[in-house]
């Protein structure tokens, strides 16, 4: 197995776990002990556990061709992120290489305010136009697509939060989210 390959697999790893620890950790109840009073608690009183579904599609003549699919798990005040890439080793000089991060990244905040949950989310996308050519020093071609809002969130419904058309095709990229309440 290729160590990119090795890479990318341990990083997907990390990532499952660390998910699957807080949707473990959300859905524990409290001990009889822990009050909203504690000091100690980490969670202030009124703050809730939420959980955000992201879909990531790319339309082609307003047809679907492909979509991915992001879970995360936020308490509102906090702000969480999803990585999944890849570091590619470009060549700078003869001896000195650096690594361009490729892939995608979503951050997502949510707040509760006079009653209302407000959601700031950022995605960026970052892909190569042509994939690089082995031995080549010059970089490889990338595109990168930013979506970003800051928004009032109706829990339990789909929202899109952005779309962002390819300049270099006639393809688009939807981001849409739903928002639960965790127990």
């Amino acid at each position: 197995m290729s160590t990119n390959k090795m890479l990318s697999l341990a990083g997907a790893l990390v990532l499952l776990c660390s998910v699957g620890t807080r949707v473990v950790a959300a859905q524990q109840s409290p001990s009889p002990k822990a009050s909203s009073s504690d000091a100690s608690s980490p969670v202030s009183a009124g703050t809730h556990a939420y959980r955000i579904d992201f879909t990531l599609s790319e339309m082609a003549d307003g047809k679907e061709i492909n979509s991915r699919q992001y879970l995360m798990n936020v308490d509102s005040g906090d702000r969480q992120q999803l990585h999944i890439g890849t570091s590619v080793p470009i060549s700078v000089k003869a001896d000195e290489k650096t690594y361009l991060d490729v892939g995608t990244t979503i951050m997502a905040r949510l707040a509760e305010r006079n009653g209302d949950l407000l959601a700031d989310v950022q995605c960026e996308i970052s892909d190569f136009v042509v994939e690089p050519v082995s031995g080549s020093t010059q970089p490889p071609l990338m595109r990168k697509f930013n979506i970003g809002a800051s928004t009032i969130v109706n829990v339990g419904k789909p929202m899109l939060i952005g779309v962002a058309d390819d300049p270099n095709s006639k393809h688009q990229f939807q981001l849409k989210m739903t928002v639960s309440q965790l127990k």
